[in-house]
Parts: C-alpha cells; sequence; structure tokens
C-alpha cells in the first residue's frame, strides 16, 4: 500500500487525501533516528562490508566474539551466519539497529555483512568507523520503491514501520517508552517492543489491529476491514 502511496520525483508517502505523510531522505532519516549530520561520516555499501569480512584477522574475531558473546558460550568455529542468542542480551540492541539500517527482515541471525559492521564496535571506545546511515537509507529505500512494480519485494518495512511510528504516535494505542531509565531520550528503535522478534509481548494480531490497521486508514481513509474480502471468500465467511 505504501508503494502505491509513493511519489518518487518527491520521495513522499502521500496520504489517502493527498497530504504529505513523511519524506524518504536524509532529512527525516537523520530526524527519526536523531543522528547529527557531519563532514566525516563514511559511505555505507554493502558491497564495502562484503569487502570487509575476509579482511578482518583472526585475532580481531577472537577479540570480537570475547566482547559480545554470552559467557556459557564458545566462540564459533563454523563460518556465519550465527544464531543471534549466543550474543550477550544487550548486543540484541545493535544487531536490531543493524539489521533495521540494512533492511533485513529478521535479526535471527548474524551473517558475514552484519558482522564486518560490528567489526567497528570496541567495548569502551566510540565506532572506528563512523557510518552515514541516513544516505544509505533513503536511498535504499527510494530503489526498492521504484523497482516494486517488478520485484514485487520490499527490504526495509522495519524503517518504514518506525517512520510511521516517530511521525505519527498519537495514532497508534500501544505503550511507548521515550525516555530511557536516566531520562534520556531513547531511539525510536526501542521505543517499544512492538517490532522486536525476542522478547515482545504482542501477538501478530495485536501488530494487525493496533499498528496495521491505523496506518492503512492513513493511507486509504476509510478503516479496512481487519479480514479481507479474500481471506473471507477462501474461509467461506459471510461476515
Amino acid at each position: 500500500m505504501c508503494y502505491a502511496c509513493y511519489v518518487p520525483n518527491h520521495r513522499t508517502i502521500m496520504s489517502h487525501d493527498q497530504k504529505v505523510l513523511f519524506t524518504i531522505t536524509t532529512e527525516s532519516i537523520n530526524e527519526m533516528l536523531q543522528l547529527q549530520p557531519g563532514p566525516n561520516l563514511t559511505p555505507l555499501s554493502i558491497g564495502d562490508l562484503l569487502d570487509l569480512y575476509p579482511k578482518l584477522s583472526p585475532a580481531k574475531f577472537a577479540q570480537f566474539f570475547q566482547a559480545f558473546i554470552r559467557e556459557e558460550k564458545h566462540i564459533p568455529k563454523d563460518s556465519p551466519p550465527h544464531v543471534s542468542t549466543i550474543f550477550s542480551p544487550w548486543v540484541h540492541n545493535i544487531v536490531a539497529m543493524i539489521s533495521c539500517v540494512l533492511g533485513y527482515t529478521t535479526s535471527e541471525y548474524i551473517d558475514e555483512i552484519i558482522l564486518a559492521f560490528m567489526s567497528i564496535y570496541t567495548l569502551g571506545q566510540p565506532p572506528a568507523t563512523i557510518y552515514d546511515f541516513s544516505i544509505f537509507i533513503a536511498d535504499r529505500m527510494h530503489e526498492q520503491f521504484t523497482r516494486m512494480g517488478n520485484e514485487r519485494v520490499f527490504k526495509c518495512s522495519s524503517v518504514l514501520y518506525h517512520l510511521f511510528l516517530y511521525y505519527y504516535t498519537e495514532k497508534f494505542p500501544f505503550t511507548l517508552q521515550k525516555l530511557d531509565t536516566r531520562g534520556q531520550p531513547r531511539s525510536v528503535l526501542f521505543w517499544t517492543p512492538f517490532f522486536h522478534e525476542f522478547g515482545s509481548p504482542y501477538t501478530y494480531s495485536d501488530f494487525i489491529d493496533s499498528f496495521v490497521h491505523p496506518i492503512m486508514t492513513m493511507l486509504i481513509g476509510n478503516p479496512p476491514p481487519r479480514v479481507s474480502l479474500e481471506i473471507k471468500r477462501v474461509l467461506h465467511l459471510s461476515k
């Protein structure tokens, strides 16, 4: 539905009454993720991450796993992907953020690209490389929208979810935690466990009723039925 409401020339998602809901631009991504654009950012590229992975030394891998793996787990000897549950629970937030940025549909597994991305982190130190997330995300989303007619696949759904959540908080009935325990603003990625794969108290039905339904209402105007006409037909439902 967002594809049908996307205006490529202006990079905007439009509502049913032709109002701009939000833009798919570096500015909107920076605002949503609370990123400060700077002059020394490194362009983010999937190709560069793939090139980086085989260049990482065994010592770097050992250091990385010792810092981030669960105490009761052993450093994996096989090649990735690795299940994310081998890492400490707090690392899951990093993995979820990276997966969202890269357009992954799940953070259950950690592949070569994510490992290369995570190699920039060292405990107690700033990242070795500061990537330009906003340009990568905005351009990737725009490219996928323009190809949807042929490919029928959109890999940045998580970013779309959080854009709606950030700009239209009042439309959703579930609880949001915008501040951390110290009273500091949280990233929108951590406002709610609604989209999290691990530890989420919400069901798929909750997701449809409390999130998808309000978004569809913004996009098409009238509240759509929870059960589509096609599903009713398949299930032989009269109402």
